[in-house]
């Protein structure tokens, strides 16, 4: 556990929608796998699941979220400023 080893040295939580993990969308039975191939066509990075997201949408939220979060984390007024940011996300997302 993240909090039981860092203990009082963790600040600020925050928890941001931007850096979950990929939306596959509303895929049940045989159309997954039908999808899978497209994907393998197309690109994992480029192919977009119906009612999902592709890797370059995550990229492109991820990437926001990074530019307005991390990038700028010493200029928060009213802020110390810090050394060190400990991000936790799951899989595709970083």
């Amino acid at each position: 556990n993240i909090a039981q080893a860092l203990g009082p040295q963790i600040l600020h939580t925050y928890v941001d929608p931007r850096i979950r993990e990929q939306e596959f969308g509303n895929l049940q039975g045989e159309d997954f796998h039908k999808f899978r191939t497209e994907q393998k066509n197309v690109g994992r990075f480029w192919y977009r699941f119906p009612t999902g997201e592709s890797g370059a949408d995550v990229f492109d939220r991820v990437k926001q979220w990074f530019d307005h979060s991390v990038c700028s984390i010493n200029l928060r007024p009213g802020y110390e400023p810090v050394d060190t940011v400990v991000v936790v996300t799951h899989g595709l997302t970083m």
